[in-house]
């Protein structure tokens, strides 16, 4: 019994340090995201970086519409579209500071 809960103490540990190692390789100093009521992974986080970072030159409205699933917004009702909505331009806003901020660093 001891014996799992130690595992489950490790598992836990280490899943936090992995998130945390794949949040500094991307520069994000908040970690924290939420999108349609959904904690964002260090993984889903790191996807979205680099996507922000592929498209940093271009209009704003359409790049933070990059970000935006098609499927999850359509299934939301007006209340959460525009909380999405919102969300995903914090993201956005976010991540590009940390873009621009790791190219003037470079």
């Amino acid at each position: 019994m001891a014996h799992d809960i130690f595992k489950t103490i490790k598992a836990r540990i280490t899943k936090s340090y992995n998130e945390n190692a794949k949040l500094k390789a991307i520069r994000s100093t908040s970690g924290i995201f939420i999108l349609a009521g959904k904690r964002l992974t260090a993984d889903e986080i790191a996807a979205c970086y680099y996507s922000v970072e592929a498209f940093t030159d271009e209009d704003e409205l359409k790049a933070v519409g990059k970000l935006i699933n098609e499927d999850v917004y359509n299934g939301l009702d007006e209340e959460a579209k525009e909380r999405y909505v919102l969300n995903a331009a914090n993201l956005y806003s976010e991540l590009k500071k940390e873009v621009l901020r790791h190219r003037k660093n470079a």
